[in-house]
């Protein structure tokens, strides 16, 4: 039951940043998000809302993609993506029709860098959440987590391919070098964000400790940390005695706690901690492979 009120309390979540992000700071100031959002926005952009209102749009433009998810990635992620879809246009209506970029004055020029960027940020914070409950934002997503079935390219590279070439479809049609700029600079910022966050999942920090105590430290460390240890037999060129390293790699997050052992086991200990770009194996993942992966398992 808690785990299901927390899914849709992501599903929410997700979908009002990402109508905040588009409605509320990119297209009142005549700036497209990527993807098949970016299609909606171009079309409420030219033809000056009504019945091409971007809200309406992000509806008619996932039908197909829904149908085809239900057919190739399964009935749970269409559910959670479709609710997604659903919820994001009704956000977007309503900041919309109460016109609330009016009310709280972010439609204005000498600001449209920083709503560039604010926009970028929000709207980057979408996806994530929903990968992270095996869902998608749906539209462009969608294609691409049908593309990545067959496709050794990353979600966010495919993502960020079918962005780019929106936005500059988008600008091309409505006329203005000025859209494509503000865009592009909207859509390195959600790509960033998107990218941190599946980077801070991942990171992980390679902690190597000169001790005298190495079993008893090395014991706590894989107890507690629940992470492999490995000891080295070293020789201290100044001491000129034996000595053990030990090398652990651990998720950063783990790495006060690696601290608080050492200095609880070996005061004496001599240790530095290492960055770790990827680690592959037993113990951790990809975030961004292990999202996809269960994202598309039905």
């Amino acid at each position: 039951m808690k785990k299901n009120i927390y899914i849709v309390l992501i599903i929410i979540l997700s979908a009002l940043l990402k109508a905040v992000g588009v409605q509320l700071f990119l297209l009142p100031n005549r700036i497209l998000a990527g993807g098949m959002m970016g299609i909606a926005g171009t079309i409420d952009l030219l033809f000056d809302k009504g019945i091409f209102n971007a809200s309406y749009w992000v509806l008619f433009i996932n039908i197909p993609l829904l149908v085809a998810s239900y057919i190739r990635l399964g009935k749970r992620l269409t559910i959670k993506t479709a609710a997604n879809v659903l919820l994001t246009a009704a956000f977007m209506w309503v900041i919309d029709f109460v016109n609330l970029p009016e009310i709280i004055g972010t439609v204005e020029a000498e600001y449209k860098v920083l709503y560039a960027i604010i926009g970028g940020v929000i709207f980057g914070l979408a996806l994530p959440l929903m990968l992270s409950v095996q869902g998608s934002t749906g539209g462009s997503d969608v294609i691409v987590l049908l593309i990545r079935r067959s496709s050794s390219t990353t979600l966010m590279r495919l993502n960020l391919f079918i962005s780019a070439a929106t936005v500059a479809l988008g600008a091309l049609l409505l006329g203005s070098i000025e859209i494509f700029v503000f865009s592009v600079v909207t859509l390195f910022c959600s790509q960033i964000t998107e990218e941190q966050i599946f980077r801070g999942y991942s990171s992980a920090v390679a902690l190597e400790i000169v001790t005298e105590k190495p079993e008893e430290l090395a014991d706590r460390l894989m107890k507690e940390l629940k992470h492999g240890v490995t000891s080295i037999s070293i020789t201290g060129m100044y001491s000129l005695t034996n000595k053990t390293q030990l090398v652990c790699v651990m998720n950063r997050r783990q790495l006060n706690l690696a601290r608080k052992i050492m200095r609880e086991t070996d005061a004496n200990a001599f240790a530095y901690a290492l960055r770790v770009k990827e680690v592959v194996g037993r113990g951790f993942v990809n975030k961004e492979e292990d999202f996809e992966d269960k994202a598309t398992q039905d």
